[in-house]
């Protein structure tokens, strides 16, 4: 509704094809999440656009920094870095705040 807000996240430059499974059954390939479109900062931005006003779009990746050791906390904040730069190791995710 005008005013609100809109929160979300997708995965970033997903190749979909590596994420591929088929179904024993009948054969058919299909996304094993069942998504069917990879974005990037500026696709994203551009489709949100038509309907919302972007306030901020980023690139990161959801790491546990802490609780896990210093080892776990060096390799969430290496983790954190390569999604920034949207390297596929880290398994960049694009979130963005919007308004109506």
């Amino acid at each position: 509704k005008r005013g609100g807000w809109f929160l979300g996240t997708v995965p970033h430059a997903e190749n979909l094809a590596q994420q591929e499974a088929v179904c024993p059954c009948c054969g058919q390939v299909f996304h094993r999440w069942g998504h069917q479109a990879s974005f990037t900062l500026a696709s994203m931005r551009e489709l949100l656009a038509t309907r919302f006003h972007v306030e901020q779009l980023q690139r990161t990746a959801f790491v546990n920094l802490f609780g896990r050791g210093i080892g776990g906390f060096v390799k969430g904040s290496a983790r954190l870095v390569l999604a920034k730069l949207g390297e596929p190791i880290a398994v960049p995710t694009i979130w963005w705040v919007a308004r109506k």
